[in-house]
């Protein structure tokens, strides 16, 4: 067509019409390919817990392109994983569903065992995931590779129900009371519950006594 003859001429004007179709082009990604604006949200809220860490530097354009990260306030980073009957499973799918998710690491068993505690002291719904073990396995190495830049193998992600990271701490505290007392005061806070009404809980058997909904 005449417009595309236009655009191949060696003058200065298919110079120009070049020039501005390659701006336009560009401008077309952030309509079509703006990743960032899709992935890249941070919540800051009382249901999530700064850990102190500088703030955030953003490799490249955060509209167009997607930069996982395990901070609080950012979603869970999707990573593929191996179950137990050997399916590849996503990170993301392992959240959710109407409950908190703690995430730690072969070497994080001080958490499974705080989670189970405080899952029954404060009737609360919450999994546990152990990646690497048998219905979570990091075959790829992906999970190693992306979240193990920012955080230890036994250190650990607390998940909202809607898959955003509400607290982390990096590495282990100590023993299992350090690491139970570590999670059961994120979960108050996170929850917005007072500690007397966390020992409500614990005193009821889990029944709740009043305070929040």
């Amino acid at each position: 067509t005449a417009g595309l003859a236009a655009c191949r001429a060696p003058g200065p004007d298919g110079r120009a019409r070049r020039a501005a179709l390659n701006e336009a082009i560009v401008l077309k990604n952030y309509e079509f390919n703006a990743h960032g604006v899709e992935l890249n949200q941070r919540y800051v809220s009382s249901a999530v817990l700064p850990d102190g860490a500088p703030a955030e530097v953003w490799a490249g354009d955060p509209e167009l392109y997607h930069q996982p990260s395990t901070r609080p306030g950012a979603a869970l980073p999707h990573v593929w994983l191996v179950d137990g009957a050997e399916r590849r499973i996503a990170s993301r799918d392992l959240v959710g569903m109407g409950a908190f998710t703690l995430l730690t690491g072969l070497s994080g068993g001080s958490w499974a065992t705080a989670a189970d505690r405080c899952r029954n002291e404060l009737d609360l719904p919450l999994r546990t995931v152990v990646v690497g073990g048998p219905d979570a396995r990091d075959a790829y190495g992906d999970w190693a590779r992306l979240v193990g830049a920012e955080l230890a193998e036994d250190g650990c992600l607390l998940v909202r129900p809607d898959g955003y990271i509400a607290w982390r701490c990096c590495a282990v505290p100590g023993d299992a009371d350090a690491a139970y007392g570590a999670l059961r005061g994120a979960l108050l806070k996170v929850l917005s519950r007072t500690e007397l009404e966390g020992a409500g809980h614990a005193a009821t058997g889990g029944r709740r006594t009043g305070g929040h909904p």
